[in-house]
């Protein structure tokens, strides 16, 4: 049950009561992601809190000469987004 997983591997819910994270999954939508798909472009408005419940993520960015570079990488349980 994701509640489960964001209480006891997401650190930022780990002190919500059982209601209160009810209410976030309520609202909350699962995307699914291929490998290499784009979450969010560099200089788009990101207005959401994203939870990884599996797999990673990595933050690229293009580096000096032309090259994609990793500058963030998460697993599950790591939370992006709130400040795109």
């Amino acid at each position: 049950m994701i509640t489960d997983f964001l209480k006891t591997r997401v650190g930022l819910f780990q002190h919500l009561s059982e209601k209160h994270l009810a209410d976030i999954v309520k609202g909350s939508k699962v995307v699914s992601y291929e490998p290499n798909e784009v979450v969010v472009h560099f200089g788009e408005e990101a207005s959401f809190l994203g939870v990884l419940l599996e797999g990673e993520l990595s933050v690229l960015a293009l580096a000096d000469d032309g090259s994609p570079r990793e500058i963030a990488h998460f697993a599950a349980g790591g939370t992006f987004g709130e400040m795109a």
